[in-house]
């Protein structure tokens, strides 16, 4: 590298308090020298300097002002709820969802870029096989859901939209996630449907505001996002992909931005919450919320912060370009949209087993639902939640497994179980057929 240009890079990083980035820069051989001159010249300074004061604004105010003093509960206009709605309107809301469908308005975007280290595998968490009796991995089955909600669009408004699905993977998942897919024609949807990106990084700032280097001649950098706060949205097996009905209800609302709640079990539940910090939509972390805050109760009994976040988010374009929304949150029953993956069998909760059982469950009132019955071996039904005397989820009798291929959310089971007794396991793979 010649003088002037040295130079001119360092003027350039004094400008923005960085010219320590080059203190080793004498020590580098020559190759590592134009290495790391190329990474430098690829940082928008003015960019990520205006990020850090940003945040350190806002975390110095945030000191300045206790967080409980500033927090509120959404308001109940804002606030609806699957058990607060008339079917007739959740018909709607439905249909609604279905039609943006149907016209090729809707896209998914999943964020997986985490490894499934928890769970003792070295590879992504929608690889993992939870040992459904189909042995279908967290990926088939949202990739399932996502064909059976097109096909769904399509029969009801006759006309075919795509749902492109966005899956965001850090540098280490980006190859081995598009190699399953391959491996597996895609689970049926369009290869030019589904798009993989790597998550952007930024580079790290110690509390001074001066960048670190990881290495001489080499930035340390961090995710450029909340990938960790919603990188349980792909590890949750009851998920519904594109939920229309959610959808639907955010458009009624004309809500740029929706967040999907579930009604917090417990007040020190490990949740985020849905709430008003200072007049601001947000979402607090449970452990940033002190305990009488969090055990605050309404006069009906309910937790006052009751939205317990599960990571489940609406989009509109204008959101995502403007960053200025509108918000709306439904709030759904846990049993059936929230069972997260996290922990290898043997943990106390968000295990395989707990998935499997969560599903089976699910299913189970589906088939209920729909006029079927599930018989144990002297044709006596089997009861709908395991009794305490029962050691593990495994143990659990009742083992009904639908594919999201079959039906998207217990619709259009009736021609196939109704008056009809089914023994465990009971695994409905047959494929409808548009008519």
């Amino acid at each position: 590298m010649d003088e002037s240009t040295l130079i001119s890079l360092r003027q350039h990083l004094k400008k923005y308090g960085q010219e320590s980035l080059l203190d080793h820069f004498d020590s580098l051989s020559e190759a590592d020298r134009k290495t790391f001159c190329g990474e430098l010249n690829n940082i928008n300074f003015e960019e990520v300097c205006h990020y850090f004061k940003r945040t350190v604004d806002g975390v110095n105010e945030d000191q300045d002002k206790k967080l409980d003093e500033q927090m509120e509960p959404i308001p109940s206009s804002m606030h609806g709820a699957v058990t607060r709605t008339k079917l007739s309107e959740l018909q709607r809301y439905e249909d609604i969802g279905l039609r943006e469908v149907s016209n090729g308005h809707v896209a998914v975007l999943l964020l997986a870029g985490g490894q499934g280290t928890r769970l003792g595998v070295n590879y992504p968490k929608g690889m993992y096989d939870v040992s459904l009796p189909s042995h279908k991995t967290l990926y088939q089955v949202q990739a399932e859901r996502l064909l059976k909600l097109e096909h769904l669009a399509a029969k009801k408004f006759g006309k075919h939209g795509t749902i492109p699905w966005y899956i965001m993977t850090s540098e280490h998942t980006k190859e081995p996630t598009m190699d399953f897919f391959e491996s597996h024609n895609f689970f049926g949807l369009d290869k030019n449907n589904l798009v993989l990106f790597e998550q952007g990084m930024l580079p790290c700032f110690d509390f001074d505001g001066k960048i670190i280097l990881e290495a001489p001649g080499k930035i340390a950098k961090a995710p450029d996002g909340n990938g960790g706060l919603v990188q349980s949205f792909k590890d949750n097996i009851l998920v519904k992909m594109a939920d229309p009905i959610f959808m639907g209800y955010c458009i009624t609302k004309q809500a740029d931005c929706g967040a999907k709640v579930v009604e917090k079990a417990f007040p020190t539940e490990a949740v985020g919450v849905v709430c008003r910090v200072g007049g601001v939509h947000q979402v607090v972390e449970y452990s940033e919320i002190t305990l009488k805050t969090a055990q605050k109760r309404n006069k009906d009994g309910r937790l006052t912060f009751s939205a317990g976040n599960i990571c489940n988010h609406y989009f509109t374009t204008d959101f995502l370009k403007k960053f200025v929304f509108n918000l709306a949150v439904w709030e759904v029953i846990r049993e059936d949209e929230f069972s997260p993956l996290k922990n290898a069998d043997g943990a106390e909760k968000d295990t395989p087993s707990t998935c499997r059982y969560a599903l089976f469950s699910l299913h189970h009132r589906y088939v209920l639902n729909a006029g079927g019955t599930l018989v144990d071996a002297e044709g006596e039904p089997l009861p709908l939640i395991p009794s305490q005397k029962e050691l593990s989820w495994d143990e659990c009798k009742v083992v009904v497994e639908i594919s999201p291929l079959v039906s998207y959310a217990g619709e259009g089971l009736a021609d196939l179980v109704s008056g009809k007794k089914f023994q465990c396991p009971l695994v409905l793979e047959k494929i409808q057929k548009d008519n």
